[in-house]
């Protein structure tokens, strides 16, 4: 079962006009809501045989989380199902799918469904597993956005472990493409309190903008890298999250304005919740924009 989705304030580039020569620092800031659940329900069905033997088992959850800042809401609602069957002489799960639909305030909307199937030998030996994610979603000013998320496991001391995530991602606007974007997460783990621990993740994400009335056609490329520290059971005392990249536009005469995130001076805060655990709380992205030689 995978963590139900934290909603995040996307960075913004802001366009500029420039003359030739300049360099002009920005930032970003996005300080993060805050997310309380609101509701939760957990069904468990069981069927046994004449013996009292479980054969079978099935699991239902529901979570109804809210995140809200200056009286402005979102809503996810999150339902996981996980099947399991009789393999190799015990109850095994064989299944897992999150359904997940969230809306907000403006009118936005969006529906992801996960699904995560392990695959097994007749003997009922764990040969590996699998993973996909689709998500449709509509924005508050109706461009359309689609994306499909394909999850890399392997085996670590008997153990699915999800080492990588491929995702590709599609926005229209009045039934054209006008955003794509590809982002590549691979994770790092470390044997702690006897179980395989996530300490590291690193996205590369790579963005194409076509021109419109008002922006310039841009392409943006970053890397992002959070670490996971941990003490020698495997509990997270602390997260840090480091973060470099680079924008070109392509101004209306071909004029290509550059922008680079300074790496040294980004700054992300993670803060701890008793029921939520350590959550990114505050981020600052300082980018400078010039006009390529």
């Amino acid at each position: 079962m995978k963590n139900a989705p934290v909603l995040k304030a996307a960075p913004i580039l802001c366009a500029l006009i420039l003359l030739a020569g300049q360099t002009i620092a920005m930032a970003t800031e996005n300080t993060y809501a805050g997310t309380k659940i609101l509701s939760g329900d957990r069904t468990v069905e069981n069927w046994y045989n004449a013996f009292n033997v479980c054969y079978q088992s099935s699991q239902k959850s529901t979570t109804v989380t809210e995140t809200s800042k200056d009286g402005q809401t979102s809503t996810v609602t999150t339902t996981t199902t996980t099947e399991m069957e009789w393999m190799g002489g015990s109850v095994k799960a064989t299944i897992s799918k999150t359904i997940s639909d969230s809306s907000s305030a403006d009118g936005a909307t969006s529906h992801a469904e996960s699904t995560t199937t392990h695959l097994f030998d007749a003997d009922g030996k764990l040969l590996g597993a699998s993973g996909s994610t689709t998500t449709t979603g509509t924005a508050a000013n109706g461009d359309q956005s689609t994306s499909t998320t394909v999850d890399t496991y392997e085996l670590k001391y008997g153990d699915p472990i999800l080492t990588q995530s491929v995702t590709n991602q599609t926005t229209t606007k009045g039934g054209q493409v006008s955003d794509t974007a590809t982002s590549t997460r691979t994770y790092q783990y470390e044997l702690l309190g006897g179980q395989m621990r996530k300490v590291s993740e690193t996205s590369v994400t790579h963005s194409e903008s076509p021109e419109t009335a008002t922006t310039a056609k841009t392409t943006t490329d970053t890397v992002t890298t959070t670490k996971y520290v941990r003490n020698a059971e495997g509990v997270i005392t602390n997260m840090t999250q480091t973060m470099s990249g680079e924008s070109v536009a392509i101004g209306e005469n071909n004029s290509r304005y550059v922008s680079k995130l300074s790496a040294g001076d980004y700054v992300a805060t993670f803060t701890f919740d008793e029921d939520q655990g350590w959550y990114m709380s505050y981020e600052k992205q300082p980018w400078t924009q010039y006009v390529a030689a």
